[in-house]
């Protein structure tokens, strides 16, 4: 960089600097009468260059935002960049360096310099000597004022003085301007708000003649701005408020005033509640020059207040999360139920809060790559997806996401709903498990157990593999069920299965059927190899002890084993074949292993068989009732009798319950049995009615019909139907089916008591806590378990027992029955123990035939009701 020569001016030099001088001024002047930048820069730059003598001057003003510059005014010869010419302003350019150090710079040749990269003319190989200095803004330089010539020289010092003198005046103007366009900006803006003010804005002068009434005035009040300009205001002058005058006087006196409710009326008549407040309009000399009054209706800011509070009430009850961001993606609301959801503070504030924040790993990544721009491109988006909460849980949600835009038609935020379906997914997997697995045991279920049968016949077939399917079925499992509950028989099903798992080889399939039905896949296994895995079986079981009536018995399976490719090749002749080897054991005593053997296969009746032989039993009237007579200890009078169950077989064949029952009820069909029996006994108490008898008949009920929906409606429509009176039906349901159903079975209870019914409870005493759920169930009488009965003339400990559960039951306002009363001497001990019914062999036998009860024979001593 070269300076000037100093020294005193010579003449000519002289005469020089006072023609810059004057241009200055000039300069100055017309920045200060209001010349606008554009012109006063064109003006500049001509008086720049003949004042200075140079072909070469240029404004170069910064373009915002880039280090280039632009061509803003210049003078220069023909082929010369025209305005708006981009020219870089680099560092490492003259230009560039000229902003970066604030300094003048002065190049008296270009074909030696060697400082900058370019120069600040794109035709820089014409021009010898050049000079450019900074034009100053407020924060930094607003560009660069320079000066080129052909020919060599040297620019004096009282030249750049004269540059940076111009570049000051230019900067000024330049300053002068934007305020100028910022007021007018303002101006305008301000203009804009009043215009769309929702509030009626008035501007009134110091005697409250209007200057301006703004569109929502006229709105509200019904008065144009042309109607009014000029004349008093209409609106104020009305309010008897003494309130409006203190906010008027204030108001001229320079103060800001609060708000007043008051009253007034529109134009045509209307009367209107108003909220207002009333301001000054200070002048530049700060005194009032008029005032502003600002309206609002308060009826709709009410109403809009009411609508925002209920929008507000709902979406802080609902029990879904409720997010709204703006554009950038910042929260600035979350919910009562998405803080919850989330884990935030009641009163966190949410702003400085991300929206993918909100989402773990790879849900963020698709929040932010497809949901937003979903959202954006069609308006909105639904689906779901995850949130994670503060402590890192994460929480399945249901998810709404809304782009919401403005009256321009730009999105300004969205909104997210988001749903907890926690449960869903939870239920979902469940139901995919269920869909292979049994709930209870965690075992594979029977669709699995085909699958993989499946499998290994395929195996079978291509390689000539052999295997094993074992039908496994616990013995007497309903008596542990119905003397120690549901809960009970449910633990013993899981200790089964974790002994089953612990006795087979990991390829070896285990899957619970139902019930207490299990079944094994042995693959690559033979007969003898299937056998004693069997066996094990079958002595870890009996190993296995379970509390039932006061003792503990071992546990004991009867098992079938069906061997492929010997004994079938599809699953569904493997599957029968190994249940009718399990019911071979069944029939040979239980707790046995058999193989499936083709030529005993007529003799074994398997599940299907049965199901069709109960079900073809009560759809042709294959059941018959039997009766055992009830003897009432009070008169030795029979006027009662329990109805038992049998099946009729093959050629008149009796089959006793304990043979068919148990299957009903695991095949479903013990409703079907319960029902036919209690539209038997109601009938056969029409029949007898009809004959002038009247008697009591008791029926059971199983476990299972106590949520049977069907069978009292069923009950009454036969009562009604046979004229019977209802105090002549008795239904029991054992103490066991009762404790472990209690909701249910006091339900049943009370409805059948509704009807008019007796209710008794049966195997009273065995089970756990008998005393306690007593007082739960509604029923009329207790029938003590014949455990406690059997040897009574013996056992003095049982003979308390009794004695405290008729005292139990006459607390309670319940009367007993004894049953399996087989000799004279216990019949004796009951009546003096105060037991109020028995039966018995000792009472009687049951009759071959329901219509032989006119023939039963009372003990000794008895009569019978006629």
């Amino acid at each position: 960089m070269s300076t000037a020569p100093m020294g005193p001016p010579a003449p000519e030099q002289a005469g020089e600097s006072a023609h810059q001088q004057a241009v200055v001024a000039t300069l100055s002047q017309h920045a200060l009468s209001g010349t606008d930048a554009s012109s006063l820069m064109n003006e500049a730059v001509a008086a720049i260059a003949e004042a200075l003598k140079v072909p070469y001057c240029s404004i170069l003003e910064r373009i915002p935002g880039t280090q280039d510059l632009r061509v803003s005014a210049g003078v220069a010869r023909k082929g010369a960049p025209r305005k708006s010419t981009a020219i870089s302003g680099d560092p490492a350019s003259q230009a560039g360096h000229t902003i970066t150090s604030g300094q003048p710079v002065v190049v008296e040749d270009y074909r030696k310099e060697t400082r900058f990269k370019t120069a600040p003319f794109h035709d820089a190989n014409l021009v010898v000597s050049g000079m450019t200095v900074p034009i100053p803004g407020r924060e930094a330089p607003l560009g660069v004022l320079a000066v080129g010539s052909l020919a060599r020289r040297v620019f004096v010092v009282e030249e750049v003085g004269f540059l940076l003198a111009v570049s000051s005046v230019l900067a000024a103007a330049v300053d002068r301007h934007k305020a100028e366009m910022t007021l007018k900006e303002t101006n305008q803006q301000l203009q804009a708000l009043v215009h769309a003010s929702p509030l009626a804005v008035i501007a009134l002068d110091p005697s409250g003649f209007v200057r301006s009434w703004n569109p929502t005035a006229e709105r509200i009040f019904g008065w144009t701005a042309a109607e009014v300009f000029g004349q008093p205001d209409p609106i104020l002058a009305q309010s008897p408020r003494e309130e409006i005058f203190k906010l008027l006087d204030r108001a001229l006196h320079g103060e800001a005033s609060t708000d007043v409710v008051t009253q007034v009326a529109k134009k045509d008549g209307t009367p209107l509640e108003v909220m207002v407040s009333v301001g000054p309009i200070l002048g530049g000399d700060g005194a009032v020059g008029g005032l502003i009054a600002v309206i609002a209706d308060v009826t709709e800011r009410r109403r809009a207040e009411a609508a925002r509070a209920q929008l507000t009430e709902i979406i802080e009850t609902t029990t879904d999360c409720v997010i709204i961001t703006n554009i950038p993606g910042r929260g600035f609301f979350v919910n009562r139920a998405g803080r919850l959801m989330l884990g935030m503070g009641m009163d966190e504030d949410v702003s400085g809060i991300s929206l993918p924040d909100l989402y773990p790993g790879e849900s963020r990544g698709f929040i932010v790559n497809e949901v937003i721009p979903a959202a954006v491109r069609d308006g909105g988006w639904s689906g779901e997806t995850i949130l994670v909460n503060r402590d890192g849980r994460e929480v399945p949600v249901s998810m709404v996401m809304i782009a919401h835009k403005g009256p321009d038609d730009e999105i300004e935020f969205f909104s997210i709903i988001a749903r907890d379906i926690s449960e869903q997914k939870r239920l979902e997997t469940t139901l995919v498990r269920q869909a292979t697995q049994d709930p209870l045991t965690d075992l594979n279920n029977r669709r699995r157990l085909e699958e993989e049968l499946n499998l290994s016949l395929a195996e079978s077939r291509r390689y000539g593999v052999h295997g094993a399917l074992m039908f496994l079925d616990l013995d007497q499992f309903k008596q542990i069920n119905d003397s120690l509950g549901h809960l009970a028989g449910d633990q013993l099903l899981v200790r089964v299965a974790k002994l089953l798992r612990e006795r087979l080889r990991e390829t070896d399939v285990l899957a619970r059927l139902g019930g207490d039905e299990f079944a094994v896949l042995l693959p690559h296994t033979n007969a003898d190899q299937a056998q004693a895995v069997a066996g094990k079986i079958l002595e870890a079981l009996q190993n296995t002890a379970v509390a039932a009536k006061g003792h503990t018995t071992g546990v004991t399976a009867s098992i079938g084993i069906a061997l492929f490719p010997e004994h079938g090749v599809t699953a569904a002749d493997l599957l029968a074949r190994a249940d009718l080897a399990m019911y071979q054991s069944k029939e040979g005593g239980r707790n046995r292993v058999n193989l499936y053997k083709p030529d005993r296969q007529a003799a074994t009746v398997s599940r299907t068989d049965w199901q069709r032989r109960i079900q073809q039993a009560l759809e042709e009237d294959l059941f018959v009732l039997t009766a055992q007579p009830i003897l009432d200890l009070r008169d030795r009078r029979i006027s009662q009798y329990e109805l038992l169950l049998r099946m009729l077989g093959e050629g008149g064949k009796i089959i006793p319950p304990g043979v068919f029952l148990d299957t009903a009820e695991r095949l479903g069909l013990i409703h079907g049995i319960d029902r036919w029996v209690a539209r038997q006994a109601i009938r056969l108490l029409g029949a007898h009615k009809k004959k002038g008898r009247t008697l009591t008949l008791v029926t059971n009920v199983s476990a299972r019909t106590l949520e049977d929906p069907e069978i009292v409606p069923m009950i009454k429509r036969e009562l009604e139907a046979c004229a019977v009176n209802p105090g002549c039906l008795g239904m029991e349901m054992s103490e066991a089916s009762a404790i472990s159903n209690i909701d249910k079975a006091a339900k049943f209870a009370a409805a059948l008591k509704q009807l008019g019914c007796r209710v008794g409870l049966d195997d009273f005493g065995v089970g756990f806590a008998s005393f306690h759920r007593l007082k739960h169930l509604p029923v009329d009488y207790l029938k003590i378990d014949g455990s406690f009965i059997r040897d009574l003339p013996n056992d003095t400990t049982n003979q308390q027992l009794v004695r405290a559960m008729v005292e139990v039951a006459r607390a309670f306002g319940k009367q007993t029955i004894a049953k399996f009363v087989s000799d004279a001497e216990t019949l004796q001990l009951l009546q003096e123990f105060g037991i109020d019914f028995a039966q018995g062999f000792h009472i009687g036998a049951e009759a071959k035939e329901i219509t032989s009860l006119s023939l039963d024979r009372p003990p000794a001593g008895a009569t019978r009701a006629g």
